[in-house]
């Protein structure tokens, strides 16, 4: 009972400066989408009050599934989980899409209030729930001796991963017509497509890397997933909170957006593995020289 009213605690805290924030943000002027409805009917305070204390309260109970795995103590082990999700809010703030008039207002200062609402989180999380040092010591002596061969995986899985997710927008923009600036802005919408996919991954791969280190969980990579997944739904549908955009092709977004990641790492987690099995096999036996 008492991790919950810490829960509810951090999203209060967290939902009260986030709209603190925003009542700070002049608006930008755009005529392509509509208003949504419960901007015409003036109920978008409580809406987005209710969804935010949702949202801020469901990603502060995830930080408790792999806590152990996140290096250091309290405020720090807090600041690092609010760190990585804010690096997935604010790389998709920046994408272009054809409503935005302002890079000002539409990308650069929304992305940056979201961060720092998340990074208000992340500290009221160390020092609330996060414990004094929650890795093990062996755990960190493992970590350390591996450091060469996690970065080695990640240099792999990185490429991979982001290639996937390229791949998956491109889907989106030429068969399914998502909501895009791809038709006008190609070149900046790939570019952005390329750093979005490589963020995505190195995020994931670090839910992946602290889910493996809890020792908790049978399947890490899925674990890391669902998170990434939970984070970016809950990103992408604050927008039908504001504007009138279409649900469906909002969902279409997100979950081509989330497969692609998903499939990418499972690839390339299992090319390696592939690889590291055939290096084995290929070792002569001991004794064979005799």
């Amino acid at each position: 009972m008492r991790t919950v009213l810490k829960i509810l605690a951090v999203s209060v805290v967290t939902t009260v400066f986030r709209i603190a924030m925003q009542m700070v943000i002049p608006e930008a002027d755009q005529n392509i989408l509509q208003p949504s409805a419960f901007v015409a009917n003036g109920t978008l305070p409580l809406v987005f009050s209710v969804y935010a204390l949702f949202v801020y309260g469901m990603l502060t109970a995830a930080f408790l599934m792999f806590c152990q795995g996140v290096s250091g103590g309290g405020i720090v082990q807090g600041l690092k989980y609010g760190t990585t999700l804010s690096c997935i809010w604010a790389t998709f703030m920046f994408e272009q899409l054809p409503h935005g008039t302002s890079f000002l207002l539409d990308n650069a200062l929304y992305a940056l209030v979201d961060a720092l609402a998340l990074l208000v989180m992340g500290l009221l999380i160390g020092l609330l729930l996060a414990g004094k040092n929650n890795v093990p010591e062996n755990a960190q002596r493992k970590a350390s001796s591996g450091s060469k061969v996690s970065s080695a995986k990640t240099a792999a899985w990185i490429p991979v991963t982001a290639l996937a997710f390229v791949l998956g927008r491109l889907l989106q923009y030429n068969v399914f017509n998502t909501y895009s600036s791809f038709e006008a802005k190609p070149v900046i919408t790939m570019l952005w497509c390329i750093g979005a996919g490589a963020v995505s991954a190195g995020v994931t791969i670090w839910f992946r890397n602290r889910a493996a280190d809890t020792g908790k969980f049978r399947h890490p990579l899925a674990i890391a997933c669902l998170l990434f997944a939970l984070n970016l739904a809950f990103f992408n549908f604050f927008m039908p909170l504001v504007l009138d955009v279409s649900v469906l092709d909002l969902l279409t977004r997100t979950g081509v957006d989330i497969a692609a990641i998903s499939l990418g790492l499972l690839i390339a987690t299992s090319a390696v593995k592939e690889m590291k099995a055939a290096s084995v096999e290929g070792l002569p036996e001991s004794g064979s020289g005799r």
